[in-house]
């Protein structure tokens, strides 16, 4: 027998070998690829009923497989960097020059293939009607802005074979509908996809913008809230110095297994102005199960009387205002409600703000008037 017909039987007996070691001194480390969710519970035999258990016993060895995550990483570099070929379309979209987006629903937003039917998209819109009206009773004034879709500011670096099914999605039917009542939008989709061109405003290996764009949408809100509040000061998002510091892959690469395959940039920012700002300790309860209970409730306040107070509802886009709005209100109120975009009146009613700014993402649109979706794969 020739050294090439002996090859890949013991190539085959040391990998069962080796799997044995690792079983009992642990050479590898345990991997757990992101966003995954597998069988967890060794099935139940049961003596009078054994049929179904050499099945599911097989599915949970499968699945419980100790290298199972090294040989999926394996065979999905294999796939993307050899044969260019998507390994999670359901949950990660290989773009161009090494972009990821994240499948599913937000493609279905993408695309047009997720919309509101006529009666949601009038809920949707009676819904904001009566919260700005709500606001303004009690003599706030209402903003809502929406952070766009990743797909929708960086289409250019989608695949080729992804299209827009239906061009107009179901966030420009709504933007329609509530310039055409009256209601205060502030855009962010136009100066995203324009500074878009010459800078990078997402991270390319998740579904979230960067530092820059949050500093680019902060001005665009500054600038609308100066109309009706005139002694906001000036802000010029370019004038920051930012500190691009390189990263491994996150999330979309995390997912693929992949991090230290595809690299990634964040930017740093600092406020001096900052300094002259107090947070406050607060006594509201995060919401049950919150992952992140000290962020949902955020204020902050400065000795300065002439400038206006702000309530932010918000989500995960807007942890840079944090760092970034502060300096130009008396005091702001930031809520991060668990992702469930409620009015909050009970904090509206404390606090009494003279600004109430509600920034949704895009992708989420769809929570003001279908709470129960709350488990959708955004």
């Amino acid at each position: 027998m020739s050294l090439k017909t002996r090859l890949l039987p013991i190539a085959f007996i040391l990998v069962l070998v080796l799997h044995f070691a690792d079983e009992l001194f642990v050479l590898l480390p345990e991997q757990q690829l992101a966003g995954r969710q597998g069988i967890t519970e060794r099935p139940y035999l049961n003596i009078n009923h054994l049929d179904p258990f050499s099945k599911e016993y097989e599915a949970y060895y499968n699945d419980q497989f100790k290298w199972r995550s090294y040989f999926l990483q394996f065979n999905n570099w294999l796939n993307i960097h050899t044969f260019d070929k998507m390994v999670l379309p359901g949950k990660v979209v290989i773009g161009k020059d090494d972009w990821l987006f994240r499948g599913g629903h937000q493609m279905e937003v993408y695309r047009g293939i997720f919309q509101l039917s006529p009666n949601e998209l009038e809920a949707t819109i009676q819904e904001i009607k009566q919260r700005q009206q709500k606001a303004e009773a009690a003599g706030s004034r209402f903003y809502l802005t929406i952070a766009p879709l990743k797909a929708h500011v960086y289409k250019a670096q989608l695949p080729d074979n992804l299209h827009q099914l239906i061009p107009e999605s179901y966030t420009q039917q709504l933007v329609q509908a509530m310039r055409k009542e009256g209601i205060n939008y502030i855009d962010l989709f136009t100066p995203l996809e324009t500074a878009a061109k010459d800078r990078l405003m997402y991270l390319k290996t998740d579904h979230h913008w960067n530092n820059q764009a949050a500093l680019l949408a902060s001005e665009v809100i500054l600038d609308t809230l100066r109309q009706a509040f005139p002694r906001i000061p000036a802000f010029n998002s370019w004038s920051w110095d930012l500190q691009a510091i390189p990263r491994k892959g996150m999330s979309q690469a995390q997912m693929l297994g992949l991090a230290d395959s595809f690299q990634d940039t964040v930017f740093e920012i600092s406020s001096p102005a900052m300094e002259k700002v107090t947070f406050l300790k607060d006594d509201y309860t995060a919401p049950k199960g919150f992952p992140f209970p000290e962020e949902y409730v955020i204020q902050t306040h400065q000795n300065h009387p002439d400038l206006p107070s702000i309530m932010l509802v918000r989500e995960s886009f807007a942890n840079p205002m944090v760092e970034i709005l502060p300096p130009f209100f008396e005091e702001t109120t930031f809520v991060f409600d668990n992702w469930e975009h409620h009015f909050n009146e009970p904090i509206f009613e404390d606090t009494q703000p003279d600004i109430y700014l509600h920034i949704l993402w895009e992708g989420l649109l769809f929570r003001l008037i279908r709470p129960e979706k709350k488990q959708i794969d955004w």
